[in-house]
């Protein structure tokens, strides 16, 4: 007997449905594939049938979340609110990209070196790079300036590539992120473990210090959102934490002054 013709079977053996379970069993025989509250509602249904109930009587009601706290898989759902939290962070920021040649100064032991083996051209020769960058960026309201949050640059002479990205700054503010989750999302059972002052997310969401332990997750889950978007990969050792720098924000407004930006990361 095929799909169809099961469904028909069903459908005399029942009587006629209600109107919300006559859906369902359309949808059944198109194929679609059924929601969670369908699933249920059918389950539930064929329950109140074999307990000696009629359609006539049949009222749903959706199922409340009742996981238990240890069931939680608190891996995955820290790495979801950190890539939400990524997603909200920066929905309303601009993204541009462009490239920069720069001179690289002779620094330190470099600098003496050369300075002892080549005097009279110590500064003819100077190293440079040529930087292909992507540059995430908001302008501050108060002095209308372009700076940056985000920058990834790979050098084409050298090929090598590094993302300027601040961690710190995301550890504070995700605490916000966990507390708003609890208080509007979270099911009961999490709500307790967390406000009992146990559990992985009062963890990362009250803890005041910044945990070194937090670190390497806000980096992968950064690292796979940034790929997300651009489509550019990295790895946590190509992070520079400390940021973008000075003159990487006033390359940024070069780049918005000579050619607007390229988008929204919204729109990405």
């Amino acid at each position: 007997m095929n799909l169809n013709e099961n469904i028909q079977r069903i459908k005399s053996m029942m009587g006629l449905l209600t109107e919300n379970i006559d859906d369902i069993l359309d949808k059944m025989s198109r194929g679609e594939t059924l929601s969670k509250e369908d699933k249920d509602k059918m389950e539930l249904y064929s329950k109140h049938l074999e307990s000696g109930g009629s359609e006539k009587d049949f009222s749903y009601e959706p199922q409340v979340d009742t996981q238990e706290s240890n069931d939680v898989d608190y891996e995955t759902l820290i790495s979801n609110l950190l890539y939400e939290y990524f997603d909200n962070m920066y929905k309303d920021y601009f993204y541009v990209e462009g490239t920069k040649e720069r001179d690289v100064p002779f620094l330190g032991l470099n600098k003496i070196i050369r300075r002892i083996t080549d005097p009279e051209n110590e500064d003819e020769l100077k190293p440079t790079e040529l930087n292909k960058y992507i540059m995430v960026g908001q302008k501050d309201p108060k002095f209308g300036y372009n700076y940056c949050s985000i920058v990834s640059a790979y050098d084409l002479l050298s090929s090598e590539k590094t993302l300027f990205f601040y961690p710190l700054v995301h550890n504070l503010n995700f605490k916000r992120y966990i507390k708003n989750y609890i208080d509007t999302k979270a099911s009961q059972s999490v709500k307790d473990l967390y406000y009992s002052s146990e559990g992985p997310l009062y963890d990362w969401g009250e803890n005041d210090d910044y945990k070194t332990e937090n670190k390497p997750r806000i980096l992968k889950v950064f690292l796979k959102w940034f790929k997300d978007k651009f489509g550019e990969s990295f790895d946590e050792g190509d992070i520079h934490e400390k940021g973008p720098t000075r003159q990487q924000s006033d390359f940024l407004n070069e780049f918005v002054k000579e050619n607007g930006i390229n988008g929204y990361i919204r729109d990405l």
